[in-house]
């Protein structure tokens, strides 16, 4: 059984594929992310998408798997979430703290080396 790129499929057909094809366990997490919010299944070389398109069909994408994970990470850098986002401003302004504080540190330590050497 054959699933190809950008045709429509039944649900019965798709829930027919994923047991015999793709080896997935009916009512599983996999199943489950698959026909509901269009998780990815890898086969071979192919990365297997499916989207809803009615109550009773979905449309089939097939793509290169290592592209797809390409792009996949591409898309990840450049769309951090908004926590990785906050939490390397926080590191960043730690950062600028402790070379702030050093840099004081630093200037009070030859201030006192200096009145207290009288040069």
């Amino acid at each position: 059984m054959e699933i190809l790129n950008g045709h429509v499929y039944s649900v019965r057909h798709v829930e027919q594929w994923l047991a015999e094809c793709a080896g997935i366990n009916r009512g599983s997490r996999k199943w489950k992310a698959v026909l509901k919010t269009g998780g990815e299944i890898v086969l071979n070389d192919d990365a297997v998408f499916f989207e809803r398109v009615s109550d009773t069909h979905f449309r089939a994408h097939r793509a290169n798997a290592k592209k797809v994970a390409e792009i996949k990470s591409i898309l990840d850098k450049a769309t951090s979430n908004r926590a990785e986002r906050w939490t390397m401003r926080f590191m960043s302004s730690v950062a600028v703290v402790f070379v702030v504080g050093g840099a004081f540190g630093l200037a009070v330590t030859l201030v006192r080396h200096f009145i207290l050497h009288n040069y």
